[in-house]
């Protein structure tokens, strides 16, 4: 009785913290290729887990078509070096959105050959938009201080450093 109330209090905060993190789970048995997902794997998909039953098919129908090959390469070498293996790439959500995944796992052997895979997936959405729009604003800076002539400077104080626009590099003549 205290074990199973206290298994279904750890499993309770495992999913929450999945949730915390956007970090699902995930396994593939083989040689069947039965595949089951966490909750969070079903969040992080937009999949109903009342009508979605996940298998390697249908998983691959969500990994967008330009990033297929790339994550059928990554699983496949895993099944020959049996390295924990990681990828990042896009899923095409049911609705038509996409999102950016990092997908991580690890091959389980036994009798001489992988018995299943076992794996996280992340949502990395939300950071690499904020990547992306800090990579935009920093060109969108240097193309005004381009425009402008103007530089601009900063000290890096962890690395004892001076840092200098590339406009400061041209209005002084120094080389990068």
């Amino acid at each position: 009785q205290a074990l199973a109330a206290e298994l279904s209090k750890e499993r309770e905060m495992l999913m929450t913290v999945h949730a915390v993190a956007k970090v699902g789970g995930w396994e593939i048995k083989l040689p069947a290729l039965e595949v089951s997902w966490s909750e969070e794997t079903y969040r992080i998909f937009e999949a109903d887990p009342r009508t979605f039953a996940p298998s390697y098919k249908s998983f691959l129908r969500f990994v967008h078509p330009d990033d297929r090959a790339a994550f059928e390469g990554a699983l496949g070498k895993s099944f020959s070096t049996r390295e924990t293996r990681s990828i990042d790439h896009r899923i095409l959500l049911p609705h038509g959105g996409i999102k950016y995944v990092t997908e991580t796992w690890q091959t389980i052997t036994g009798g001489g050959g992988v018995t299943k895979v076992v794996g996280t997936c992340q949502d990395i959405s939300g950071r690499l938009l904020s990547d992306e729009m800090l990579n935009e604003s920093e060109a969108r800076l240097e193309r005004a201080q381009e425009i402008t002539g103007i530089g601009s400077w900063e000290i890096d104080v962890r690395k004892s450093c001076l840092v200098l626009s590339k406009q400061m590099y041209i209005i002084h003549g120094l080389t990068a």
